[in-house]
């Protein structure tokens, strides 16, 4: 039904923001990524998906169709509600989430607050192999890549657990190859 927001922000705070548009104010739930990028803001574009329940009308906003994407993808899981699911995409983002699921990592699924493992191996069953094409063939790509860096900064006496972090960072900034993940991943 709403495509998206474009209007002026008139309130930001972590969990919402209220977009006018044409003398209307939309108060419309984010996540706290979203948040971070559109608080020093006046004005945006915001994607929303529209959640009507019985006792309300909420709007979920999105800073890009990509996130709209992926929240649409998890809201259709049994058991996963748009609330968990921007909870989810607070943690996550879609290149990561779509990573997680194609390697059936429901580990890191289960570190998000509010995800236990069922939840988890849900999301994983019922999203494995019904992600975008684009999307999938990137993440198996990055995760090959990932895998080979981590393994080579074992090798090197880093710990695995240490060091996820700062790989899945750097492939999020788009370094594709082992040898510079590797080399930045020893640099910071």
């Amino acid at each position: 039904m709403y495509e998206y927001l474009k209007g002026e922000i008139v309130k930001s705070e972590p969990g919402q923001v209220v977009v006018e548009c044409n003398g209307i104010g939309y108060a419309v739930k984010i996540s706290p990524s979203t948040y971070e990028k559109l608080k020093d803001k006046s004005r945006t574009l915001v994607y929303v998906r529209l959640v009507v329940r019985e006792d309300a009308h909420l709007l979920f906003g999105f800073e890009t169709e990509d996130d709209r994407a992926a929240f649409d993808r998890l809201v259709a899981v049994s058991g996963v509600g748009p609330n968990t699911a921007l909870t989810i995409l607070s943690a996550l983002s879609p290149p990561e989430l779509y990573r997680a699921v194609e390697a059936e990592d429901v580990a890191m699924l289960k570190k998000i607050k509010g995800v236990g493992p069922k939840t988890a191996a849900r999301i994983v069953l019922e999203l494995k192999g019904n992600l975008p094409q684009g999307k999938k063939t990137e993440a198996s790509e990055n995760n090959v890549v990932r895998n080979e860096a981590l393994a080579a900064l074992a090798v090197l006496g880093f710990p695995k657990s240490s060091m996820e972090k700062r790989v899945d960072d750097l492939i999020a900034s788009g370094v594709k190859t082992v040898e510079e993940l590797v080399k930045l991943a020893l640099r910071n």
